[in-house]
C-alpha cells in the first residue's frame, strides 16, 4: 500500500467515524479536512500560489497522458 493510499483510506475512516457520531457528510469532510491546521477550529485553507497552480496542472496532465481523449 503506497502512503497516499493510506492516507486516502484513513481520511475516509475519519469522515465515516464523524458520520457515526451525527455530523452530516460535508461537515465531516471539512472537520477531517481541518485537522492538524494551527487552530483547526478558526483556520481558513491557504490560498494556493501560481506556482501551486502550475505545479497541480503539471500533475493532472501527467495524469491524464495515458487517458484516451484528454487534452494533451
Amino acid at each position: 500500500m503506497t502512503l497516499r493510499r493510506f492516507i486516502d483510506v484513513a481520511f475516509a475512516i475519519l469522515v465515516e467515524e464523524y458520520q457515526r457520531l451525527g455530523t452530516d457528510l460535508l461537515n465531516a469532510i471539512d472537520k477531517v479536512g481541518l485537522l492538524g491546521m494551527p487552530d483547526s477550529e478558526d483556520s481558513v485553507a491557504p490560498t494556493p500560489t501560481a506556482v501551486d497552480n502550475a505545479r497541480a496542472m503539471e500533475q493532472l496532465m501527467g495524469m491524464m497522458g495515458g487517458v484516451k481523449g484528454a487534452p494533451v
